[in-house]
This record gives C-alpha cells, structure tokens and sequence, in this order.
C-alpha cells in the first residue's frame, strides 16, 4: 500500500510538471482579470517559453555582468572582437585611460572641418526572450571649437547602442572616421544624456531580444547644430539579464514617499511568501514576508529592492538609481581660458521629478584654479587665479531639506 501511494504521488508531479504553460492570450485574460499564479508556475512558463525543462531555479534570478574596461594607459583601445566580454574599437578616435583606480574609454567626434565619429564594442550572449538592462556610466563633453569657442561649448556629442551580430573590428583606434549611425536590423536604443551631463552618471537601456545577438555596439555622433568637437567618455557597464520574473512597483519613489511592490512575471502577480529586503536610501514599512512590500525613499541617493524566497537569494530585485546622480547636475563650460576677461558662470539644474524643488544651503568647494567671484543657491561665478590645469567643482546643498551633492569637472586652458 505504501508503494501504491508513492506511485500515484510520482504520477501527480509528473503531471503538474508536464502541465503545458499558458499561451499569450490566456496570460492577457488573465492580467486583466487580476489574477495571480505561484513561482512554480511562472518557471514553468519560462521553461515553456525557453523550451528548456532541465532550468533550475537558480537560472531565474538575475545575472550581472560587469564588462572590464581594458586597454593600454593613455593610448588606444585595439583588442580581439572574439573574447567574449572584451571591448574593441570598431571605428574612429577611441582611447583608453586610468586614473585613480578607474578605468575609462573616450570616444571623440568632430563637426569642425571633417565630421568624425567613433565606436566601441564587445561579444556577449544575448538570448531570445530574456530582459536586458544595461546599465552604463557615462558622461559627453565638448570642447572649444574655433571659431565658435563659446557656442560649442553647449554642443555635446550623442551615443547610440545597439545589439548585434555585426561588430566590425577596427584595423586601428587612432584612424579618423566618419560617424556610424546605427540602424536595424537589430533593436537600437540612444542613450539619454542631457545637454546638462558632464559629471556622468548611470544610464540604463532595456532590450528585449526576439532573437539572439552576439555583440553590444556603441556609436559616439558629433552634434551636428554647429561646430562641434566632444567626447563621449565611458566609465563603466554592466548587463542585468532577467528572464522575466521581476518586481514591479513605481518606478520612481521621492524622498519620503512610499509604494508598494509585487513579484510579477508577464504581468502576472506571484502570489508567495517572499522574504523582502533593501539597501541604500530604502525602507521597508510594515511586514518584510508577503507576497508585496511597502517599501519608502529616505534620501536621493537611490537603493534595491530584493525579493528572496526559501534561501534562494534574489529570485528578484529593483534597482532605483542614485538620483543625484541622473537628476542633479552642474551646467556651464568645461573649459575657460587663463586669461578670461569675464567671469565664467555656473549653475545647479534639477530636472526630471526634481524639477520645482527648492536648492538651499549651498556650499561650494572651489578648484584653487579659480577664484569666487559672485555666488548664490543655484549658481557661481568664478575667474581663473592664473593658474592652468583641471579640477572638480563641487556644491553641497539641501534639496526640500535632503542632502545633495554634485560635481563637474573643470578646466583651465593656456
């Protein structure tokens, strides 16, 4: 009789795991009928989806890859297209460099005389029917461009990204070449940076793939609204693959506020016992096990949500960036010359959901390459002392009450 019941026990999960996983317009019927499922069976339909029944539960959680930023010192970007997870130069100016620990990769463009453009990028698996955020540290600058120094110190180059199969590797990184902008027929996505972005910042693009891609390509495009000459500089990348089971909530939190956040999956709300946990500039309100938190923002400067589930870490996670990062930002020119006969101006720019805000109680920490001249909340005025060289200008202040800061780089040209 023991033997019978463990038969029919067997019999029973066989058939819960040979259970076919529901198509599109079953999930469609259900998300709109506010309907949940378990864990169980949202790996079921991504094993259906993957045609894969041997997935564990650890292929569910989401992947980062950090990508290392390699080349030679103050020289060029020149490495295999093969390796996987190794950036090469796929046309144009690309150089690499390191400074105090970091790494960078620059790609120059030109709109002045000749149009130039320039580009990076590396093998990586990308895989039908999984998400992909790829998150970039990146920040554009221009430069002085005779004859419109002043004007085309607001001209900053673009950034397009794209997956694909087609990465060509460059015979040399130090080769002038016109831009490449990048079209299908794989997804193509351009990086948002703001006319404002010198500082840098992390900027995150999500892809979708309806197919496999072997390769991420960047292209730096000069601005073509007058005469230009910029860079795009790269500091870091990393690539967050998720198959689909994520969680979900407001996308954005203001300090204070607070929201509530599911595990989902299409859609789907996954109705188990989750263990929820935070760091940075979060806070979970209430009850930390449930199938939703209430999680709430105590500062700018950003955090992550985790969902885990019977000791399985991180079945899934939310990242809200730094906002002082992606929001904050120090407008003005990147570089002036020693013998400036007016003062250069700069100013503190909320944009986004900080727009409206109030900035109070500034402090300026200024390069020794600059004497004050005039200064307030939101802005300074600053005269070179007669010294050359480059330095970080930094403002401390108070945003509705909350600690901020923000730097930008500044230099002073013979």
């Amino acid at each position: 009789m023991k033997r019978k019941t463990s038969l029919v026990a067997l019999c029973i999960i066989a058939l819960s795991c040979t259970k076919p996983a529901k198509d599109e317009a079953q999930l469609s019927i259900d998300r709109t009928s506010g309907k949940s499922i378990s864990l169980q069976q949202a790996i079921s339909m991504v094993k259906a989806k993957r045609n894969n029944s041997m997935m564990g539960i650890q292929t569910y959680q989401p992947k980062t890859t950090n990508i290392s930023l390699i080349g030679t010192p103050n020289n060029c970007v020149q490495n295999t297209n093969t390796t996987e997870g190794t950036i090469f130069a796929t046309h144009g100016r690309v150089t690499y460099s390191a400074n105090g620990g970091s790494s960078y990769i620059g790609m120059t463009t030109k709109n002045n005389g000749t149009i130039e453009g320039s580009g990076i990028a590396f093998k990586f698996p990308f895989k039908q029917g999984t998400n992909y955020t790829i998150n970039i540290g990146v920040m554009n600058t221009a430069s002085e461009a005779p004859p419109e120094q002043t004007a085309s110190l607001s001209r900053r180059p673009e950034l397009q990204i794209q997956l694909t199969n087609n990465a060509p590797l460059s015979p040399s990184c130090n080769t002038l070449a016109a831009p490449v902008t990048l079209v299908a027929p794989g997804p193509t996505s351009t990086v948002p940076l703001s006319q404002s972005n010198t500082q840098g910042s992390i900027r995150s693009i999500n892809f979708s793939p309806t197919e496999c891609y072997n390769f991420l390509r960047f292209s730096a495009l000069p601005n073509m609204t007058g005469i230009s000459e910029g860079v795009v500089t790269i500091s870091s990348i990393s690539i967050v693959a998720n198959n689909g089971i994520e969680v979900t909530g407001p996308s954005y939190l203001d300090v204070n506020d607070q929201g509530t956040f599911n595990v989902t999956y299409a859609g789907l709300p996954i109705n188990e016992q989750f263990n929820w946990r935070v760091s940075g500039n979060l806070q979970i309100v209430g009850s930390t096990t449930g199938s939703s938190a209430v999680v709430k923002s105590t500062g700018l400067g950003g955090g992550t949500i985790y969902a885990d589930l019977n000791g399985c870490q991180e079945i899934a996670t939310k990242i809200f960036p730094q906002i002082d990062n992606q929001y904050i930002s120090i407008t003005g020119p990147g570089q002036v010359r020693v013998n400036a006969t007016v003062p250069s101006r700069f100013d503190i720019v909320l944009s986004g959901p900080l727009v409206g805000k109030t900035i109070t109680n500034t402090v300026w920490t200024i390069p020794a390459i600059y004497g004050n001249e005039y200064w307030g909340d939101t802005f300074i005025e600053l005269w070179p002392t007669g010294s050359t060289g480059g330095k970080n200008l930094v403002a401390n202040f108070l945003i509705d009450g909350t600690p901020a800061a923000v730097k930008r780089f500044v230099k002073v040209a013979p």
